[in-house]
């Protein structure tokens, strides 16, 4: 597999992301009015992101939560300098891509991008532990699973690359059969209910406390 990751412009391409303007702008002013903690855990990406109860989650650390709405990849580079930039975390913790595969991008697109994200991270925090948690499996886009799982091989194919660790958790998130447990989503077979939050929590609570090695190198299938 070949695959080419730049950095510039072409980060930009892919939808304005116009909409995420009021919740940039609510980023920018928390930033503002608080002091950075230090050895901060910083979360990024999309809604599974958003809607984590970071500081309950991780009660004994400090968090930062910087997920929204329904991001993709470019949109989250697009906005880089407000969302990541401003922060100085000793982790750094990314889910990012699904919403991309579900607007129609392909998984070579997807991995090129998340892989550029992992670039950029790396140059502006060369001695944070940077972690990608791969995309997971959701009973309502169970459809688009195998545009996914390509998408995530890529990726853990080249994470370490820039030294970023591939958090493969979605063997958690299965049932018995191997199908995506509806007990851990929400109503909406989207997004992680609270009992789907304990386990995400639960794989990665020793990664971000820096006790433990990457969760896993692999993809579940």
């Amino acid at each position: 597999m070949a695959m080419t990751v730049s950095t510039g412009a072409a980060a930009q391409r892919g939808p304005l992301p116009h909409r995420f303007e009021n919740e940039i702008e609510a980023f920018k002013k928390a930033d503002s009015a608080r002091t950075e903690p230090e050895k901060a855990a910083l979360f990024i990406g999309s809604s599974t992101v958003r809607l984590w109860d970071l500081q309950r989650s991780f009660a004994h650390g400090s968090v930062i939560n910087r997920g929204f709405g329904g991001a993709t990849t470019p949109e989250l580079l697009y906005y880089y300098g407000s969302v990541v930039k401003p922060h100085r975390p000793a982790v750094i913790i990314a889910y990012i891509g699904e919403n991309d595969i579900a607007a129609g991008a392909t998984p070579m697109k997807v991995a090129g991008d998340v892989l550029m994200l992992l670039q950029r991270l790396r140059r502006d925090y060369p001695e944070a532990r940077i972690g990608y948690v791969a995309m997971k499996p959701s009973p309502a886009r169970i459809a688009l699973w195998g545009r996914m799982d390509d998408a995530n091989r890529m990726i853990a194919a080249r994470a370490a690359t820039y030294r970023a660790d591939f958090l493969d958790v979605g063997a958690e998130l299965r049932g018995a059969d191997g199908l995506p447990d509806p007990d851990l989503y929400r109503a909406d077979r989207l997004h992680l209910n609270d009992r789907g939050y304990a386990v995400l929590t639960a794989e990665l609570q020793g990664y971000v406390g820096g006790a433990k090695q990457p969760v896993s190198a692999k993809v579940a299938r």
